[in-house]
């Protein structure tokens, strides 16, 4: 059975979908069989992958409102890696979707049938902690809560993070496990430093991951150019420090499955 991991946070701007594409794209390198989940009605999980979110037919907005088999939306983007697209049509769906008798289990039901084909099951979520938020985290048994260096990246976090201990833990029955990473860090700002060292301190050394992500612009350039970074960097010869984060972070990741 599959492993699915949710990044999050109420605050935009804090890399979920670059840590989403990035992630999912090395696992898939290293021979592990991922699906990506975008659950951003503004489909950056296609686009960061070089694909109009707009030309697919059946999208997770379909999966959810029950119009398509979840089999019918999975796109193969190469080995191992598949990607279950969103686009503009999940703005159409939410009111919907909080009319069923369980609005927040929709995703986790959808992806039952399936989670066994998969090592890994990558979620990308919206910046709020609405009703896709909540059917990624129930579809979930990791959280992670990209933060930016900034304390409103440890806001989003404190509130994300209320909602599974005091909502959807009791409601389900399950514990999750819940984990900060630290995104867009530079070393050269006593800033960066400084959310570190408090988000640390506040929650604890175990809730934030060692790994982070530096900020660097090879990052953006790939993004831009629809690469995952791994892809750009053989693209350009090179081996850009967001590469080696990425590689880190996946490496802890892999380490927290093997022991939780």
């Amino acid at each position: 059975m599959g492993t699915s991991i949710m990044f999050g946070n109420s605050k935009g701007g804090v890399g979920k979908t670059t840590c989403c594409v990035n992630v999912a794209d090395i696992l898939a390198s290293r021979g592990k069989k991922v699906l990506l989940v975008d659950m951003d009605p503004q489909g950056h999980c296609s686009m960061s992958l070089g694909k109009n979110p707009l030309d697919f037919f059946n999208t997770v907005a379909e999966v959810l409102t029950r119009k398509a088999r979840v089999e019918e939306a999975i796109v193969n983007l190469g080995p191992n890696f598949d990607l279950i697209p969103s686009n503009i049509g999940m703005f159409d769906i939410e009111d919907e979707l909080r009319r069923a008798i369980t609005p927040y289990f929709l995703l986790d039901l959808a992806l039952r049938p399936i989670k066994a084909r998969y090592d890994f099951i990558i979620i990308d979520t919206p910046p709020n902690v609405g009703t896709f938020v909540l059917n990624g985290i129930i579809a979930s048994e990791i959280i992670i809560v990209p933060i930016d260096s900034s304390f409103l990246g440890v806001e989003g976090f404190v509130r994300l993070k209320n909602i599974i201990t005091n909502d959807i833990e009791p409601a389900t029955k399950r514990s999750f496990l819940v984990r900060i990473l630290i995104t867009m860090f530079d070393s050269r700002t006593r800033m960066s430093k400084d959310v570190r060292e408090d988000v640390a301190s506040t929650f604890g050394e175990d809730i934030v991951l060692s790994s982070f992500i530096n900020r660097n612009t090879d990052v953006q350039r790939a993004i831009a150019q629809g690469f995952p970074l791994r892809v750009y960097a053989d693209e350009e010869r090179k081996h850009p420090q967001g590469l080696v984060d990425y590689e880190a972070l996946v490496d802890e990741l892999l380490g927290l499955i093997e022991f939780r």
